[in-house]
Protein backbone atom coordinates (compact mmCIF):
# COMPACT_ATOMS: atom_id res chain seq x y z
CA UNK A 1 0.00 0.00 0.00
CA UNK A 2 1.40 3.38 -1.03
CA UNK A 3 1.15 6.91 0.99
CA UNK A 4 -1.77 7.64 -2.15
CA UNK A 5 -3.86 5.09 -0.77
CA UNK A 6 -6.03 4.06 2.45
CA UNK A 7 -8.13 1.47 3.30
CA UNK A 8 -11.78 2.48 4.47
CA UNK A 9 -13.36 0.06 7.17
CA UNK A 10 -15.40 -1.41 4.35
CA UNK A 11 -11.94 -2.81 2.51
CA UNK A 12 -12.76 -0.64 0.18
CA UNK A 13 -9.19 1.56 -1.09
CA UNK A 14 -9.47 4.97 -1.65
CA UNK A 15 -7.20 6.95 -3.15
CA UNK A 16 -5.95 10.49 -1.68
CA UNK A 17 -3.45 12.98 -3.68
CA UNK A 18 -0.08 13.01 -2.12
CA UNK A 19 0.58 15.45 1.48
CA UNK A 20 2.67 18.01 -0.02
CA UNK A 21 4.69 20.58 2.86
CA UNK A 22 4.00 23.68 3.19
CA UNK A 23 6.14 25.89 1.16
CA UNK A 24 9.06 28.21 2.37
CA UNK A 25 8.64 31.57 2.92
CA UNK A 26 9.85 33.99 0.69
CA UNK A 27 11.28 37.65 0.51
CA UNK A 28 10.23 37.85 -3.03
CA UNK A 29 8.40 41.48 -3.48
CA UNK A 30 6.24 39.66 -6.41
CA UNK A 31 5.02 37.62 -3.90
CA UNK A 32 4.54 39.94 -0.62
CA UNK A 33 1.09 40.78 0.33
CA UNK A 34 0.94 43.81 3.12
CA UNK A 35 -1.61 45.62 4.66
CA UNK A 36 0.11 48.22 6.95
CA UNK A 37 -2.28 50.30 9.29
CA UNK A 38 -6.59 50.17 9.58
CA UNK A 39 -9.13 52.17 7.89
CA UNK A 40 -12.33 50.94 9.10
CA UNK A 41 -13.68 52.27 5.35
CA UNK A 42 -11.91 49.49 3.88
CA UNK A 43 -12.18 46.65 6.24
CA UNK A 44 -13.94 44.82 4.05
CA UNK A 45 -12.10 45.17 1.16
CA UNK A 46 -8.96 44.05 3.30
CA UNK A 47 -10.47 41.09 4.68
CA UNK A 48 -11.28 39.91 0.69
CA UNK A 49 -8.12 40.33 0.21
CA UNK A 50 -6.70 37.93 2.92
CA UNK A 51 -9.58 35.09 2.40
CA UNK A 52 -8.28 31.67 2.31
CA UNK A 53 -9.97 29.08 0.54
CA UNK A 54 -9.71 25.57 -1.41
CA UNK A 55 -12.98 25.63 -3.10
CA UNK A 56 -14.70 23.53 -0.37
CA UNK A 57 -13.66 25.30 3.13
CA UNK A 58 -12.47 29.12 3.37
CA UNK A 59 -12.34 31.72 5.86
CA UNK A 60 -12.24 35.27 5.52
CA UNK A 61 -9.13 37.47 6.39
CA UNK A 62 -10.72 39.32 9.63
CA UNK A 63 -9.01 40.80 12.41
CA UNK A 64 -8.21 38.14 15.01
CA UNK A 65 -9.54 40.68 17.69
CA UNK A 66 -12.66 42.12 15.57
CA UNK A 67 -14.18 45.53 14.76
CA UNK A 68 -17.48 46.96 14.51
CA UNK A 69 -16.38 47.18 10.83
CA UNK A 70 -15.22 43.34 10.57
CA UNK A 71 -16.97 40.32 9.04
CA UNK A 72 -15.18 37.41 9.99
CA UNK A 73 -16.70 34.12 8.23
CA UNK A 74 -15.67 30.39 7.73
CA UNK A 75 -17.35 29.21 4.54
CA UNK A 76 -18.39 25.25 4.27
CA UNK A 77 -19.43 24.23 0.93
CA UNK A 78 -21.30 20.61 1.29
CA UNK A 79 -22.98 18.63 -1.76
CA UNK A 80 -26.35 18.81 -0.39
CA UNK A 81 -28.62 21.10 -1.62
CA UNK A 82 -30.19 23.11 0.98
CA UNK A 83 -33.88 23.80 0.23
CA UNK A 84 -36.21 26.36 1.70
Amino acid sequence: MDARTETVDRGRAESNPPVHPFPEPTNDPAWLFICEGFDALREREVETWLTVANGRVGTRGALEEGSPDSVPMTAVRTSQAISS
